[in-house]
């Protein structure tokens, strides 16, 4: 006994130690660059200013959405941080929230199912660092640690039984799950269903229990499920009505959907060329536990009868158990990634969505199945190499990526409050999408490339009945097609001069119109104020504006 607690602790110990390795490449620079990322944090700042300062010059160009939208979890959080931290340490401790809670949320959850499968935890590392954290989808990451929490508490729950502070506990994990993200609230609520029914039909195949005790003890499952999920199902139908589904449907080749499936294309955060060596070691890891759990499970079953319908039944309750309830749920997100449209013309990236969901499933499928304890070990071991290697190639791209994200908020330091910036990107690395957004995360400024307040996703949007139009130079940007204003005024017609312009990313072709014309009006209407390798930043003169 005094081995086994010994060994335990030495496990635990191990496990955290991965959990703090994974922290790495988000505590070793000042920031941790995504796509996204500089717009939540801009935006993040201009809620503060606008929540608790009342900022006036900021009311001119953004209101508040009317609708608490179901994406908002990640801003005010990282709003509520940024009144006593820095708004670059209030993303670190999001980021760290993060982490943590996907490795332990996910963690708990094997361990709840199948206490004695420590190993099989460490099978999750790898997914850790995805494509949708490079790409800034906070909301959605923290909604699938809000999802593994609640489905960990919900199961233990089951088992212990329901009274009034669990039942409120998993009513506001329900809630902020869909304040998290309607994506991974829907799936919550839709997986709940499928394991009463599933654990209900099985109950009953099995005989474990007479019927009508069966039928009453999962009406107050059903009662409670109703009773936790039934506000934020309401809100999600209020959603829809506001916000109608697009027509514009579109749908990945299947060619492209099997590809994806192949490459794990959710966990392929950067670089593929560079990550596939590691990723196709995890893909083969998958493969072949599947493989030996399938292989096992049909070696123990067991035929009995003649009939068609009695070896069908043998085989059923031969080959599936309660903890099946995730291969399931697992094959069900493979049918709907097949079926549903990668975008309906606003909601996008659904298959990739979908794809990370089946993975994630499908591991946890595998982490609570019964395997020899070398196997565990093993598993362990091989995510843990791959989540290294992984790792270490990310630490050297994130390493890249702030130098230049501390260019462009270095350049912040000579913009005034209250200016007007346009920014132009002519970088030509994905990641550096929102980059211009690093310039206003610490003060009140416009910047004229907010793609959050165009939407009706996030918590801000543009004023339009108060936006003036903007004036670069001599030019009205909203009459030219090289900028992405679709702006164009109040009913008065104010004109504003742009203040600055930042340029991240080196000079566009001579070749090109936009970059020839844009050019010319900087040569002739503003000054260098500031430059790095990467960005340029352009202050108005103000005494060449005759008009």
């Amino acid at each position: 006994m005094h081995y086994l607690k010994k060994y335990l602790r030495l496990e635990t110990f191990a496990f955290l130690i991965i959990v703090m390795y994974s922290l790495i490449p988000i505590l070793s620079y000042k920031f941790f660059p995504t796509n996204d990322g500089p717009a939540h944090l801009y935006n993040s700042m201009l809620l503060k200013n606008l929540i608790y300062n009342n900022d006036s010059f900021l009311n001119n160009y953004f209101v508040f959405n009317s609708f608490l939208i179901p994406n908002l979890t990640s801003q005010y959080l990282i709003t509520a941080l940024n009144t006593f931290l820095p708004i670059n340490v209030s993303e670190k401790v999001l980021l760290i929230v993060y982490v943590i809670g996907f490795a332990y949320g996910f963690r708990n959850l094997i361990l709840i199912i199948a206490p004695n499968n420590n190993f099989s935890t460490y099978i999750i590392f790898p997914f850790i660092y995805s494509l949708f954290l490079f790409l800034g989808f906070y909301n959605f990451i923290l909604a699938i640690v809000l999802l593994l929490i609640t489905l960990n508490l919900w199961i233990k729950y089951e088992y212990t039984g329901f009274n009034r502070k669990r039942v409120f506990v998993l009513f506001f994990l329900f809630l902020i799950t869909y304040y998290s993200h309607l994506f991974s609230f829907l799936w919550l609520v839709f997986f709940v269903c499928i394991h009463l029914i599933s654990k209900f039909l099985l109950s009953i195949l099995h005989k474990e229990e007479e019927i009508h005790k069966l039928i009453s003890e999962y009406l107050k499952k059903i009662s409670v499920l109703l009773v936790i999920s039934i506000v934020p199902i309401i809100l999600v139908f209020y959603y829809f009505n506001l916000n109608p589904t697009f027509e514009n449907k579109i749908y990945l080749d299947k060619v492209d959907l099997i590809n994806f499936l192949k490459n794990i294309r959710p966990i392929v955060a950067i670089n593929y060329t560079i990550e596939e060596a590691h990723i196709k070691k995890l893909l083969y890891l998958i493969i072949f536990l599947f493989s030996m759990i399938i292989y096992n499970k049909i070696n123990k079953i067991e035929f009995i009868g003649n009939s068609i319908n009695g070896k069908l039944l043998s085989f059923i309750k031969s080959f599936l158990n309660i903890k099946d309830i995730w291969l399931i749920a697992a094959a069900i997100l493979m049918f709907l990634y097949f079926k549903l449209p990668d975008s309906d013309g606003g909601i996008g990236l659904v298959s990739v969505r979908l794809c990370y969901f089946f993975f994630i499933f499908l591991v946890i499928w595998l982490s609570i199945q019964t395997i020899p304890k070398w196997l565990g070990i093993v598993s362990a071991i091989v995510s843990i190499y791959i989540h290294f290697n992984l790792n270490q190639f990310y630490q050297k791209e994130i390493k890249l990526l702030n130098k230049t994200a501390e260019e462009c908020y270095n350049a912040s330091a000579f913009i005034p409050k209250n200016s007007i910036v346009l920014p132009l990107n002519w970088s030509e690395n994905w990641l550096h999408g929102h980059f211009s957004n690093f310039i206003g995360i610490d003060k009140p400024i416009i910047i004229l490339e907010n793609y959050e307040a165009t939407l009706n996703w996030f918590s801000l949007k543009w004023n339009d009945k108060q936006l003036p139009s903007m004036l670069l130079g001599d030019t009205l940007i909203t009459n030219t097609p090289c900028f992405d204003w679709a702006r164009t005024g109040n009913t008065n017609k104010e004109i504003k001069n742009i203040d600055y312009v930042f340029i991240l990313g080196k000079n566009k072709s001579d070749s090109l119109f936009c970059g020839n014309k844009i050019k010319k009006i900087i040569n002739k209407y503003y000054s260098i104020a500031y430059t790095t390798e990467n960005c340029r930043l352009y202050k108005l003169n103000k005494n060449k504006i005759n008009f």
